[in-house]
C-alpha cells in the first residue's frame, strides 16, 4: 500500500515537471558567438580595435606585440614576453545570469606557462586555464573553458599572460555565448533521476536566489520531498541544497544533500550528496578517497552517476556519502558518534563580510573558530539512547582538549591512524579539508579516542602543477597565525605523532605504493576519465600527478628526518594565540556567537552562557520555543566581550526542560536577541580511558615482575582491585599455572601482546569472585597475542563512566592465537569479542553463556576443534568477516548456532548443530556456505533474510547438509537465495527479520 502511494506522488510530481518543463523551454538553445578575433587585421599602430556584434560593440585591446614569427591561422600571432605579460584584452558588458561562456584561443608556449583569463569586473570571479584541450603537432595548443554567469557577474575581463613564460604566442581567440549550458547525457553506469514539484523547485530556486545575494549558502534546515529513480528503483527522498560556497549553485548543476526515506538506500548509503564533480576536482577526489578505503582509514563513499532533474539531463554529478553512521560501519567500525566543529558562526561572518567588510570603519572579523561549539551529525537523545548520549560527551570533551590543548594527544586521538591521514594528505595535496570547520572526527568507543574522517580534499580550483611543502612546515611559532593553528601545531609538535608520520610519508611516497595503486585500479580509472572528458573535455586527470608528487616528498624527506633528529619540533610555541578582536555590534551576527549548555551540580538543573562577542551582553530571560518569558534572569548580570579566553555565567533554572532560547541585550542596547540553547551540556572533563590511565601506576602496582620489556605475572594468585593499563610495545607474559582474580570492578586492558601460555598440568585461570570484573582487553597490540590452557570466567565487561565494551575478553586491532581455552559463565553481551583482528580459536569451550559465545566483527579467522553449550543467545555470530568453521559442536542455544552478518562469508565443514532457535543464519549480502553439516532438533534449520535497509538478501550453499526434526526447515526472505544441494530456492517471505528482531 504504502509503495502504491508513492507511485501516485510519483506520477503527479513526474507530470507537473514536465508540464512546467514545456511552459518554460527554450526553443533557440544554439551558441551565439559574439567574438572572433583574426590577427591578420591587428596593425600594432592601433591600440584598441572595435568588433561588433550585433547592436553591441567591444573595445579589443592586444596589449602584446603583433608578430609573424610564428602563427596558427594566417601568418600573424599576437606575442607576449617580459616586457608585454598581459594581450588579448576584452571586456563583456552586458552577461546575464545563468548564460554559458565559452572561451578559447590557441597558443605556443614551451614551457605550458601562459595562461588564459576570465576575471570578474563587478564580482568576485576568477577563471584561470593553462591545460590544453587539445594539441597540434607544430606546438600550438588549444586552450578552452566555460562558464555559467553567477547572479551578480554583468561584466568580465578575458585576456592571457605569460605565466612565467619568457614568450608566448596567441592566435585565434574566440568567445561563444550560450542562452544555458548544454548537459550531455554521460555514458557511466549509474543513473540518478530526481523529481519535485512546481512548488518545492520555486522553493529551491529562492533559497538558491537567497544564498547568491549574501555570497554563501547557509543551511537553514528546511527540507523538500521529492523521489529518485536510482537505475530504475524509485524511492522517497527530502532533499535541499548543500554546499557553503556559491560554486554549489551556479546554472543549472545545483548541488543537494539527500536522505533517503523508509527501507530504501541509495549505493547502500541512508544520507548523501549530489553534487557538481568540478566543485571537487572531478577525479582527484575520487583517487584520495580510493587510496584511504584501500588504507583501511575511515573516509565517505564517493563515485559519479548521469543525473537529471524533473526530465532535465544535468549530466555528470559526483555522489558524496554524508555522515551517518552507515559511513562508520561500511568503513569496518563499530558505531560511535561523527563530531565536527560547528561552521556557522564563520559563515555567518563571512556572508556580513561579503556584504560589506567594514563596519563603522571597522573590518568584521570574529571569534568563530573560539566560538565553535562540538556538534554531533544526527539526533542525539539522553532519554531515547543513553549510551550514545554519553558516547558523545566524551567524543565532545576529547575535541575541546584537542581544540584547547589541555591534554597529551595520545590519549585523544587514535595518533596513528592521525599520522596516516597527515602523510596521505601531503600525498594528495588535499589540504582543503585539513581546514578547522572541514575536519569531521569518529569517536571509537572501543579506544575511547578520536579517528579522523577524510572528505572535502578539493576545491574546484585544484592545480595539479603546484607542489607544496609538506604539511609540518606549516606550523610553528610566527608572528601573527590563525587561531586554529594552535591546536594543529600541538600534532606536529609530537615526536610521536612526527614518527608516525615520517613512517608513513616514506612509505606512501613510494614508487612501488603509486605503481601498485596505478597497476591495480587504472583501467577503472581510464574508464571515469573518459566519462568526465565527455562533459568536462579539458578536465582529464592528471595521471602522472602522484608520481610527481610522490618524487617531491622523497626529496623533502631528509629534511624532515634532521627536523625530527634534532628535535626542532620543540621549539613551537605551547601556548594559545592571544588576539584582539575589534568591537562588532550587529544585532543579526550576536546571537551566533552566544553559547548555551545546561549541566547538573550537585543534584541543581544550572545553564552555562558563554559570551564570544566582541562587546559585552545582558542575560535578560530564559524562553520556550515560542519566544515567551519562561525565567527572568538578574538585571544587573553582564557577561563581558570576549578577551582571552571568554566571560561566562551559570544561572539555576528549575524547569530546564521547557526552555529553549536566551534571551539577551548588550550593554547598551534594550533590543531583545535570542540566542538558541544547546540541548546537551558542555563536557571538558578527562574521558573514562585518561582517568585509568592517570589512576594506574604500572610500577607501583607491584603486579608485574619487569625484564627489560617484558611483564610476567608470575605463577601465583594475583587479586586485581582496580583497572590495570599496560601500555604499548611491552611483552606480557602470564606464566602457567597464574591466577588472577579481578575484583571491585576493576579490568585487565593491555596495549600490548599477551601471552598466556598454560598447560594441561598447569592451566591459567582469569575470573572475578566477586563477579564484577570490568572486562579482560587487548587494545591495538603491536604483536600477535598467545593464549594457550586459559580459562576465563565469570566475568563481567568494561563499563566505566561511558566507556563500554562487549566482550568480558575483548581483542580489538590484535590478531590472537587461542588453543584449549575456556569460556565459562560470563556476564555480558559476549563471551569473547574479536574486532577488526586476524584470530585462530582451537579447541576452544563456551559454557554456561548470557548472551553471545563468540562475536566478532571485520576479522579474517579460523575456528575449529570447539564446543558452544548453553549458550543464551547466538553461539557464532560473526559480522563483515572472511571466517572458516571445522569440526565444532554446538548445542543448547537460545537463538542461532552460527550467524554470518554484514557481507559475512562463512565456509563451515563437518559441525554439528542442535537444540538452536536457528540452525545456520546469513543475513544482509552474507555467504554461509555449511558442507558436511548436520542440523537437528531446531525451531528454524536455514534462515536467510535481510535486517539492515543499506544490505541486500543473503546466500546459503550447502554440501552434503544432514537436517533433522527441525519445525520449519527452510525461511527465505525475498531475494535471498538458498543452493540446497544443487537445488536453488529463492525468497519469496517478505520482513522475516521482523520475526526475530
Amino acid at each position: 500500500m504504502k509503495f502504491r502511494i508513492y507511485q501516485i506522488i510519483l506520477l503527479l510530481i513526474i507530470s507537473s515537471a514536465y508540464a512546467c518543463n514545456e511552459k518554460t523551454k527554450k526553443t533557440d538553445e544554439s551558441a551565439i558567438p559574439i567574438f572572433v578575433i583574426n590577427t591578420e587585421s591587428l596593425d600594432e599602430s592601433i591600440s584598441s580595435h572595435n568588433i561588433k556584434n550585433g547592436r553591441r560593440r567591444y573595445e579589443f585591446k592586444f596589449g602584446g606585440v603583433v608578430s609573424n614569427r610564428e602563427a596558427r591561422f594566417g601568418d600573424k600571432s599576437i606575442k607576449l614576453n617580459q616586457k608585454y605579460k598581459y594581450g588579448n584584452n576584452i571586456v563583456l558588458n552586458d552577461l546575464i545570469e545563468n548564460e554559458f561562456i565559452e572561451v578559447s584561443i590557441w597558443r605556443k608556449d614551451k614551457f605550458h606557462n601562459a595562461a588564459l583569463v576570465v576575471e570578474g569586473i563587478d564580482h568576485n570571479f576568477y577563471h584561470g586555464e593553462r591545460t590544453a584541450y587539445q594539441k597540434w603537432e607544430d606546438g600550438w595548443e588549444e586552450i578552452k573553458f566555460g562558464f555559467m554567469v553567477p547572479l551578480g557577474l554583468t561584466k568580465v575581463k578575458i585576456y592571457t599572460y605569460t605565466g612565467g613564460s619568457k614568450e608566448a604566442f596567441f592566435d585565434g581567440l574566440k568567445i561563444k555565448k550560450f542562452k544555458t549550458a548544454n548537459y550531455p547525457s554521460v555514458r557511466i553506469d549509474n543513473e540518478s533521476k530526481l523529481f519535485f514539484s512546481p512548488r518545492n523547485m520555486q522553493r529551491f530556486a529562492e533559497k538558491r536566489s537567497n544564498s547568491l545575494s549574501i555570497g554563501v549558502n547557509i543551511n537553514d534546515g528546511d527540507w523538500m520531498g521529492g523521489i529518485l529513480f536510482h537505475n530504475e528503483t524509485g524511492m522517497p527522498i527530502k532533499a535541499r541544497l548543500k554546499g557553503d560556497w556559491l560554486d554549489h549553485l551556479v546554472g543549472g548543476k545545483w548541488s543537494f544533500r539527500i536522505k533517503v526515506k523508509d527501507d530504501y538506500t541509495f549505493e547502500r548509503m541512508k544520507v548523501f550528496s549530489l553534487q557538481n564533480p568540478g566543485s571537487r576536482s572531478y577525479l582527484f577526489e575520487y583517487v584520495s578517497h580510493k587510496i584511504f578505503r584501500q588504507e583501511g582509514l575511515l573516509t565517505t563513499r564517493y563515485g559519479f552517476t548521469n543525473a537529471s532533474l524533473n526530465g532535465n539531463t544535468l549530466g555528470l554529478y559526483a555522489y558524496e556519502e554524508h555522515f551517518a553512521k552507515q559511513l562508520i560501519e561500511f568503513n569496518l567500525r563499530r558505531e560511535g558518534p561523527i563530531l565536527k566543529f560547528d561552521e556557522n558562526p564563520m559563515w555567518l561572518t563571512e556572508a556580513l563580510r561579503k556584504q560589506n567588510p567594514y563596519v563603522n570603519n571597522k573590518r568584521i572579523s570574529m571569534p568563530s573558530f573560539f566560538t565553535s561549539r562540538v556538534l554531533p551529525f544526527g539526533k542525539i537523545d539522553p532519554i531515547e539512547s543513553p549510551g550514545q548520549y554519553k558516547q558523545f560527551l566524551i567524543g565532545q570533551g576529547l575535541l575541546e582538549q584537542y581544540k584547547n590543548r589541555t591534554a597529551d594527544l595520545s590519549d585523544i586521538l587514535d595518533l596513528e591512524k592521525f599520522a596516516q591521514y597527515s602523510a596521505l594528505i601531503d600525498l594528495f595535496q588535499g589540504y582543503h579539508g585539513k581546514a578547522w570547520h572541514n575536519q569531521r572526527f569518529y569517536y571509537n568507543p572501543v579506544l575511547c579516542k578520536l579517528e579522523p574522517i577524510n572528505y572535502d580534499n578539493y576545491t574546484d580550483h585544484f592545480d595539479s602543477n603546484t607542489l607544496r611543502p609538506l604539511l609540518y612546515k606549516n606550523y610553528g611559532s610566527r608572528p601573527e597565525k590563525h587561531p586554529s593553528h594552535n591546536f594543529e601545531e600541538q600534532i606536529f609538535g609530537s615526536g610521536k605523532f612526527l614518527g608516525y608520520y615520517l613512517h608513513y610519508l616514506k612509505t606512501y611516497s613510494s614508487e612501488s605504493f603509486i605503481k601498485s595503486f596505478f597497476d591495480e585500479n587504472l583501467s577503472e580509472l581510464n574508464k571515469l576519465n573518459k566519462s568526465v572528458l565527455e562533459e568536462f573535455p579539458i578536465e582529464s586527470y592528471d595521471f602522472k600527478y602522484l608520481s610527481r608528487r610522490a618524487a617531491d616528498i622523497r626529496i623533502q624527506l631528509p629534511g624532515l628526518l634532521n627536523y625530527i633528529e634534532n628535535k626542532e619540533f620543540e621549539k613551537f610555541s605551547q601556548t594559545n594565540s592571544e588576539i584582539t578582536y575589534k568591537e562588532i555590534d550587529l544585532p543579526e551576527m550576536l546571537p551566533s556567537f552566544v553559547n548555551t549548555y545546561y549541566f547538573n551540580a550537585e543534584g541543581v538543573k544550572n545553564l552555562l552562557i558563554e559570551n564570544y562577542n566582541t562587546v559585552a551582553i545582558k542575560p535578560v530571560a530564559l524562553c520556550s520555543k515560542k519566544k515567551k518569558v519562561l525565567i527572568s534572569l538578574k538585571s544587573d548580570s553582564i557577561i563581558p566581550r570576549f578577551r582571552k579566553g571568554n566571560g561566562s555565567l551559570a544561572v539555576n533554572v528549575p524547569y530546564l526542560d521547557k526552555v529553549n532560547y536566551l534571551s539577551f541585550t548588550t550593554k547598551d542596547s534594550d533590543v531583545l536577541l535570542y540566542a538558541e540553547i544547546t540541548p546537551w551540556q558542555k563536557s571538558t572533563g578527562l574521558s573514562p580511558y585518561q582517568q585509568v590511565k592517570n589512576s594506574f601506576d604500572l610500577y607501583k602496582s607491584k603486579l608485574f615482575k619487569v625484564q627489560g620489556d617484558s611483564l610476567i605475572m608470575t605463577a601465583k594468585k594475583h587479586l586485581i582491585r582496580t583497572k590495570i593499563l599496560v601500555p604499548p610495545y611491552k611483552k606480557l607474559i602470564i606464566e602457567a599455572g597464574a591466577e588472577i582474580d579481578i575484583v571491585n570492578k576493576g579490568s585487565f586492558i593491555s596495549h600490548s601482546a599477551v601471552y598466556a601460555l598454560g598447560t594441561a598440568d598447569k592451566p591459567i585461570l582469569v575470573h572475578s569472585s566477586d563477579s564484577t570484573a570490568n572486562g579482560f582487553i587487548v587494545l591495538q597490540a603491536n604483536e600477535k597475542s598467545k593464549l594457550s590452557h586459559t580459562t576465563f570466567k565469570n566475568l563481567n565487561t568494561l563499563n566505566y563512566d561511558g566507556w563500554v565494551l562487549t566482550g568480558a575478553v575483548n581483542f580489538y586491532e590484535s590478531d590472537v592465537e587461542l588453543s584449549n581455552c575456556e569460556f565459562i559463565s560470563n556476564h555480558c553481551e559476549d563471551a569473547l569479542n574479536i574486532v577488526r583482528s586476524d584470530f585462530k580459536v582451537d579447541k576452544a569451550r563456551f559454557y554456561d553463556i548470557y548472551a553471545d559465545a563468540f562475536d566478532s566483527d571485520f576479522c579474517t579467522g579460523e575456528l575449529t576443534n570447539s564446543v558452544f553449550d548453553k549458550v543464551d543467545n547466538d553461539a557464532i555470530d560473526f559480522s563483515t568477516s572472511q571466517i572458516t568453521i571445522s569440526d565444532c559442536e554446538i548445542s543448547n542455544t537460545s537463538d542461532k548456532g552460527i550467524s554470518g552478518g554484514e557481507q559475512s562469508t562463512l565456509k563451515v565443514y563437518n559441525t554439528n548443530i542442535t537444540n538452536c532457535n536457528i540452525g545456520a543464519a546469513s543475513k544482509d549480502l552474507s555467504q554461509v556456505e555449511l558442507i558436511n553439516v548436520s542440523i537437528s532438533n531446531c525451531n528454524y534449520g536455514l534462515v536467510a533474510l535481510r535486517k539492515k535497509p543499506e544490505y541486500g538478501p543473503a546466500k546459503i550453499y550447502t554440501e552434503g547438509l544432514k537436517m533433522s526434526d527441525c519445525l520449519t526447515d527452510e525461511l527465505l526472505e525475498l531475494n535471498s537465495v538458498l543452493n540446497r544441494e544443487g537445488n536453488i530456492k529463492k525468497g519469496y517471505r517478505k520482513n522475516v527479520a521482523a520475526m526475530f528482531y
